[in-house]
């Protein structure tokens, strides 16, 4: 790739991250809001919010999808080294493996999200108390695993070029 085209990516992973954090910000402050006013409303008013406990589900499963990502990209995730080798081409290698086996995961979480999606999609499947449509959580954590795998690669290039 020439020196331009990485910069546009530069700056396009830069924009997809951003965007991200701030949807991250965003589902977190809702789901402190929501909380807050639904114990507020709850002790004071004995008048729960109908329906706060499962909005505060779904955005915590699209708050899990959309920082995976992140975590990622920022190379801020969990990592167990087993192995800590010596030499420049092992450190290498153990790079690629660890990014395989990342892929493989994201990957096999993005197909099965999307293939839950598309049997919510059939089925018409809703929430219980709100009917709020499940196959939009789906098709949103799906983006997020695949977002995951994206970055995943990136990731690698950039551990790969340092080292």
């Amino acid at each position: 790739m020439s020196m331009p085209d990485q910069n546009k990516l530069a700056k396009a992973g830069s924009l997809v991250a951003s965007a991200l954090g701030l949807a991250c910000a965003l589902v977190l402050l809702s789901m402190m809001c929501l909380t807050g006013a639904d114990v507020l409303a709850r002790y004071v008013f004995n008048a729960p919010i109908k329906g706060a406990f499962e909005l505060v589900e779904i955005m915590m499963v699209l708050l899990v999808y959309l920082a995976f990502p992140l975590a990622i990209l920022a190379n801020s995730h969990v990592e167990v080294e087993l192995w800590e080798p010596k030499s420049v081409f092992a450190n290498k290698f153990r790079i690629i493996l660890a990014s395989i086996c990342g892929l493989a995961v994201f990957s096999i979480f993005a197909f099965e999200l999307f293939e839950h999606a598309q049997k919510y999609t059939k089925r018409e499947t809703v929430t219980n108390s709100l009917s709020f449509p499940l196959n939009y959580i789906a098709y949103a954590a799906m983006v997020g695993a695949a977002a995951c795998v994206l970055f995943t690669v990136t990731s690698a290039i950039d551990r790969l070029k340092s080292k």
